[in-house]
């Protein structure tokens, strides 16, 4: 069992996260409602960009330790997992915002991200940014609310212990989570490093003048295969089509890169905000076809 002070500094840590919670959300809110006086699309796709940056490093993150101080407050005081009805239902309810948070409100930010980065002002106008932009703002005003709402549970304490308890040994407990925590980690590792190693993906800017004009296959190989073909008519990109390409929605999202390349005539500034990754992977295949045009 943690001492009292120990106790007072790990509660001082949650409360602390807890309002960076609460905070960055009220921000993300506040960006969201005022977007309506950005001035230009530059602009509005920086706000995106912006606010796609502060969910994804700071309230992903901030829950996630939150939940982890949850953990250690539940298992190394008397306050336990299931002893009290009160602290049952802040589990249930933390637990309910993170897969809001991870299932829905994600997908929406990082969509409204991807979208202004490609068509800048265009995008209000498209049905689907206009969903992104509802639910987000919905699911926002849940998480906010939901986290606003379990403060007077946490200090008024209103359902008591239950009369049998589920009793958590916590031994047992650390050993298992320390097995499946240990997994995660390696796991997580791993991804993150080939996700990185995607992300630094730098494409070759080809001269265009000296390409010959036809449609061409690009392929290329980053966990998957992405295959696109890619039309070049009097020395400029006019067409890119995607004929293999991940089905998950950021991956769809990072198709915009053809928007980009096409509009810029250039690789190296490609990348889709909020599908960076697979768009880093697309900008590949989009380079290997245009090294055909050139090597015939």
């Amino acid at each position: 069992m943690l001492a009292v002070r120990g106790k007072r500094v790990l509660l001082s840590i949650h409360i602390a996260l807890n309002a960076v919670w609460i905070g960055a959300i009220a921000i993300i809110l506040f960006l969201l409602l005022g977007k309506d006086d950005v001035p230009n699309g530059d602009q509005l796709s920086a706000l995106h960009s912006t606010i796609f940056t502060i969910h994804d490093t700071v309230v992903m993150n901030v829950a996630l330790l939150s939940a982890v101080t949850g953990i250690l407050f539940s298992l190394f005081t008397n306050w336990g997992f299931f002893r009290f009805r009160w602290i049952i239902v802040k589990w249930a309810s933390v637990s309910a915002l993170c897969l809001l948070m991870t299932l829905n409100i994600a997908p929406a930010l990082n969509g409204m991200a991807a979208m202004t980065d490609v068509e800048r002002n265009e995008a209000l106008v498209n049905p689907l940014y206009r969903q992104y932009e509802s639910e987000s703002i919905i699911f926002l005003f849940l998480e906010l609310a939901g986290l606003i709402s379990i403060i007077p549970v946490s200090v008024f304490k209103p359902w008591g212990q239950r009369t049998t308890s589920f009793h958590v040994e916590r031994r047992k407990f650390l050993i298992g989570w320390s097995i499946v925590g240990g997994l995660l980690i390696v796991g997580a590792y791993i991804q993150q490093t080939n996700l990185e190693a995607y992300r630094n993906l730098v494409a070759e800017q080809f001269d265009l003048s000296k390409s010959v004009d036809g449609k061409y296959i690009g392929e290329a190989e980053y966990g998957f295969r992405y295959v696109v073909r890619v039309t070049i008519d009097r020395h400029s990109i006019k067409d890119i089509e995607f004929l293999e390409n991940r089905s998950t929605i950021y991956a769809k999202l990072a198709e915009g890169v053809a928007k980009k390349v096409i509009r810029d005539q250039n690789l190296q500034m490609a990348a889709v905000t909020g599908a960076t990754t697979t768009s880093k992977c697309l900008t590949k295949a989009i380079e290997n076809a245009v090294a055909r045009s050139l090597a015939l």
